[in-house]
């Protein structure tokens, strides 16, 4: 069953649990934990990596287009004094000493570190004096592995900064870069506040793909549940039962933190900017429904699933019954016959044999067309 998209553009074994392998959608409790830690320990949690971290800068306004690679965030300051957008976006955030550099650089809250290198946080919103943090969920479908990757994107937002922490180099963002390098649209106009809408637009616009990976999934197994219904399909169901599961909880707070932006009167949100928030959640919501929509249907798939099976054996079971139900009679006349009483006359006839065969054959012949004419074959 195809589900129709009305959109402006498209786990690993956990205890005993079957998942997708090598998803993020596996996140259920983090890797490492901060036990006894204190409030504010900039500590990363979630799989090792190696990468490097990459510190990239898009200054920009109407006239001006500067893009580079920072060495360190210091190296950012020859640009505080323009009048400008500047976008710092810092990818994979397993470095906790470059995260306390900017953190010491801009004066971000310690707990507001914290949480960037806890990457297995809930979408969330949180205001400070002059900032606004957000935390939102990347889901993408990675064409290398065939599975979803969620990957954690931390947003502070100033009236002329916008820091993005990105977890891995996922290339959610590249539309966005090229508007502004070729200077279309109201992106090069406009504050940090609508380079900030224009991200979580970028994210959601993500989310739509990935939800028609997982309807062009369910066709599959719709088809094949049509056909025959095995104990890999049932794996298969509940595997992508537990991929919506996990999307679902990934997506459903940004609706939240959606609204709080839209009903903020925070000062960094200006008012041309609300209607473009107000469009970004009505993406959500539709998001969400397509996600409720889904769960309903691998539900309605494994109540299928499970009828399939119970039909099939009430199958097998019939045609045992009528086995069962043919050879009452047969084994009525072999234990008879299989007395050998002395004086049964049927023992010295000539013909008893082949007459003893010839009835039992009219007798199945004779079953089989009452069962038929009953309409229970």
């Amino acid at each position: 069953m195809k589900i129709p998209f009305v959109k402006k553009s498209s786990l690993t074994k956990f205890m005993k649990i079957p998942f997708i392998k090598n998803s993020g959608i596996s996140r259920i409790i983090p890797k490492t934990s901060k036990v006894a830690a204190s409030p504010g320990t900039i500590s990363y949690i979630w799989k090792k990596r190696e990468n490097r971290v990459k510190i990239n800068l898009i200054n920009y306004n109407e006239t001006v287009y500067n893009e580079q690679k920072l060495a360190t965030i210091n190296d950012v300051a020859v640009f505080d004094k323009e009048k400008s957008t500047k976008w710092i976006n810092v990818t994979w955030v397993h470095n906790e000493k470059i995260i306390d550099e900017i953190g010491a650089h801009y004066g971000i809250h310690p707990l507001v570190l914290e949480d960037i290198a806890n990457t297995t946080l809930r979408p969330k919103i949180e205001e400070y004096d002059n900032y606004l943090f957000i935390i939102i969920k990347i889901i993408y479908f990675s064409n290398e592995t065939h599975e979803f990757e969620i990957d954690q994107l931390s947003l502070i937002i100033w009236n002329d900064y916008v820091i993005s922490f990105q977890e891995a180099d996922n290339n959610v963002f590249k539309w966005i870069v090229e508007r502004i390098s070729n200077k279309k649209g109201k992106i090069c106009r406009l504050w940090s506040d609508y380079l900030m809408y224009a991200i979580i637009d970028a994210v959601v616009d993500q989310y739509f793909f990935a939800i028609e990976q997982v309807s062009e999934k369910m066709e599959e197994l719709e088809d094949e549940l049509m056909l025959s219904a095995d104990k890999k399909l049932l794996n298969k169901i509940y595997s992508i039962k537990k991929e919506i599961v996990y999307l679902k909880k990934s997506i459903w707070p940004l609706r939240e933190v959606i609204s709080y932006i839209q009903h903020s009167e925070n000062k960094i949100i200006k008012k041309n900017t609300s209607i473009f928030i107000r469009d970004v959640y009505n993406h959500t919501i539709q998001v969400i429904e397509t996600v409720e929509t889904f769960r309903d249907l691998t539900s309605w798939m494994l109540e299928l699933y499970l009828s399939s099976v119970s039909n099939k054996m009430n199958e097998i079971m019939k045609v045992l019954t009528i086995f069962s139900a043919i050879f009452i009679p047969l084994t009525f006349l072999a234990w008879v016959y299989g007395m050998n009483f002395q004086y049964m006359p049927e023992l010295s006839m000539k013909w008893t044999y082949p007459a003893w065969w010839g009835f039992c054959i009219f007798l199945t012949i004779l079953m089989l067309v009452a069962f038929k004419k009953k309409k229970w074959l």
